[in-house]
């Protein structure tokens, strides 16, 4: 092996005192080797000495002066040690050697960035892609991308890669790729070694935020819709992403302030006022959040949103010139399909509330045919009921992850919406060792990667976990814990409340043998019937069609017998019925099963602060009452298909609560 062969091998392995002890004796004896400086001023600037890098760098000029990527190398080590005045300089001398050098444009535009030259750099930046070596490449890439050629784009972005690692296009095509497919830890590598070279990169970040929320990890994502806003700060769309993100991790104090910022960018700021109200709800704050979705009302892209919003608030009353609006709404032909429908929800329940059932009956009816959006499969959902029954079996969720003694338990609530799950976490949460968070995704995120390495394992897509061992589990039991912190303080436990977490109750008790499940469960008609009033902004595709919900409640409870019968004790059942009927038994019994004392402050979870990010945040602000328990026999008539549906069987299973 020659001798600069072995200094490369020193420094890749960290060895870089050696390597320069050798390269200075390199140097002696071949003091106008360019390769030995170049390796000498590498391994000073690894140290951190500055000062020596760029007197070996220099010495390389005195001896080579024309080559421009040496202008390019001390200009970079100028710029790392923060000397922009003389960085600046060095990226001039390249240019005026050679005028379409793509790094020293690039190294130019970094420069001038960090002095705050924002329009110069950004000429440079594009100076700097102009006369990118790798054009014809990232043409090609892009060409075969849109003929649907995936392993073609990926292998074109893989020639970059090899010769420029942190190519920034070639990195953010290599991120697309990868996330469509499901990868999304190995996009979000690509996108962080394209942030590595190009650290002013709108794109990268902003699909570097979007990936964050996709893996749910929403402390990176309100980083990276934070540079944004750096970056932009006149941009409307990065305030509103960045207020999304703050949502999403509960920090909606900070999200109201990045919606006032993006007040002063709109010109049509009946969006950001929607946005508004979510906020003040959340925290409670009626007569705020009155006031803001009220100024939504005369634009046609909230209109309807705004008019369902506050339909949704307790003892929210329209005036009689909005129930007209609302009324004369499904014929106005300026607002979308979505807005409508938003608008004939809202409108049901204003009849709700004055006891005009046949008519909110008709208009429940029309909103819920007129949803735009997904479909549901009853097919699809049998099939994926089915695997999970049989993926869980007695031997399967008798291995368990191998953990630590945790600081903290989470307490899963599960079940079906409109089922008295936010009661239920609301309660728990008045408790002084209790920490109420919100509708996590973080378990769904954590039960896709499970789904893809178990593909890896074991060559099917079945998702058995048979060949994970303990070890292997209680990472992702790690990954829970660390996903969901951003949600957390100092509490012994909290609360994850996502109701469809019911069809991971086996994954649960696999990575998270400690953790306490709660079913909240309320007899199905007037689950059902909740849910068919209900509009809910994404996901639950089955809520709007009678037949389908009790296509889906029966699968609930299929599932959810399968768990009593494998995991036996470890998951209490909570009847809303009862809950309301004999209130404090219930809690005392809730207690018990997660290990807690009994709280006076349980009794009157009503009277707590805490923000609340649900459609059922206003009722629970109040005692319990019974006025809702009944409200479906009202529309006995006309819920008769899903009756029917249902059948006798299950309907049998709760004939103490049908009253």
């Amino acid at each position: 092996m020659s001798s600069l062969a072995n200094i490369r091998q020193l420094l890749a392995s960290g060895k870089t005192q050696q390597a320069k002890a050798q390269l200075l004796t390199l140097t002696q004896k071949q003091p106008q080797d360019l390769a030995v400086l170049a390796l000498l001023s590498s391994c000073y600037v690894t140290q951190g000495d500055t000062q020596q890098a760029v007197a070996v760098v220099k010495r390389a000029i005195t001896i080579a002066p024309d080559p421009v990527h040496i202008h390019v190398e001390l200009a970079s080590i100028y710029k790392n040690a923060g000397d922009y005045p003389m960085a600046e300089q060095y990226c001039r001398s390249a240019l005026a050697l050679q005028p379409s050098h793509s790094h020293a444009w690039h190294c130019l535009g970094l420069v001038l960035m960090a002095q705050g030259h924002k329009e110069s750099a950004s000429q440079s930046f594009a100076q700097a892609e102009a006369n990118d070596p790798f054009n014809h490449l990232i043409s090609q890439a892009q060409a075969a991308g849109q003929r649907g050629e995936h392993e073609a784009t990926v292998e074109l972005c893989q020639q970059i890669l090899k010769q420029h690692k942190t190519h920034p296009r070639a990195c953010y095509m290599m991120a697309m790729m990868l996330a469509k497919r499901g990868y999304l830890e190995q996009a979000n590598h690509y996108l962080q070694l394209g942030l590595e070279y190009s650290p002013y990169n709108q794109s990268l970040w902003s699909m570097l935020s979007q990936i964050y929320v996709q893996l749910r990890q929403y402390q990176g994502a309100i980083e990276a819709s934070k540079r944004l806003t750096e970056l932009q700060p006149e941009q409307l769309r990065y305030w509103m992403l960045h207020a999304d993100n703050l949502t999403n991790g509960a920090q909606y104090e900070d999200a109201l302030i990045a919606l006032d910022h993006a007040l002063k960018c709109s010109e049509e700021p009946a969006g950001v006022h929607l946005q508004q109200g979510h906020i003040y709800k959340t925290l409670g704050l009626t007569p705020q959040c009155i006031a803001a979705y009220r100024q939504c009302l005369s634009s046609p892209q909230t209109k309807g949103a705004a008019y369902w919003a506050l339909a949704n608030l307790s003892n929210f009353c329209f005036t009689v010139e909005e129930m007209q609006t609302l009324e004369a709404i499904g014929l106005d032909t300026e607002i979308s399909q979505e807005q409508a429908c938003q608008a004939a929800f809202a409108l049901a329940k204003a009849l709700e509330d004055k006891q005009d059932y046949k008519r909110a009956f008709i208009a429940y009816k029309s909103a819920n045919l007129n949803r735009p959006g997904g479909q549901f499969s009853p097919d699809k959902f049998q099939k994926t009921c089915s695997s999970l029954i049989k993926t869980f079996d007695q031997r399967s969720v008798n291995i368990t992850a191998r953990v630590e003694k945790s600081q903290v338990t989470p307490i899963f609530v599960v079940g079906l919406p409109r089922s008295g799950s936010t009661l239920i976490e609301q309660i728990l949460a008045s408790h002084s060792q209790v920490e109420g968070t919100q509708e996590l995704k973080a378990l769904p995120a954590i039960a896709k990667q499970l789904f893809m390495a178990s593909c890896h394992k074991n060559g099917n897509n079945q998702g058995n976990l048979d060949k994970f061992s303990p070890a292997e589990l209680g990472k992702y039991g790690e990954l829970y814990l660390n996903k969901t912190a951003i949600f957390r303080a100092d509490k012994a436990f909290f609360i994850d409340k996502l109701p469809p977490n019911f069809q991971h109750v086996g994954l649960i008790h696999k990575i998270l043998p400690g953790a306490i499940i709660i079913d909240a469960r309320r007899q199905p008609l007037a689950c059902g019937f909740g849910l068919y009033k209900q509009y809910f902004g994404h996901g639950h595709d089955f809520s709007y069609n009678l037949q389908h919900i009790a296509f889906y409640y029966q699968r609930y409870l299929e599932i959810m017998d399968h768990w009593h019968s494998v995991l036996p004790n470890k998951v209490l059942c909570v009847q809303y019925e009862n809950m309301v009927r004999d209130t404090q038994g219930q809690i005392e019994r809730l207690l018990e099963h997660c290990g807690l004392a009994f709280e006076q402050a349980c009794l009157h979870f009503y009277q707590t602060e805490r923000a609340i990010q649900t459609a059922s945040s206003e009722q629970v602000r109040q005692p319990i009452n019974d006025k809702g328990m009944l409200l479906w026999r009202h529309y006995e008539a006309q819920l008769q298909p899903l009756k029917q549906a249902l059948g006798e069987q299950t309907l049998s299973r709760f004939s103490e609560q049908l009253g």
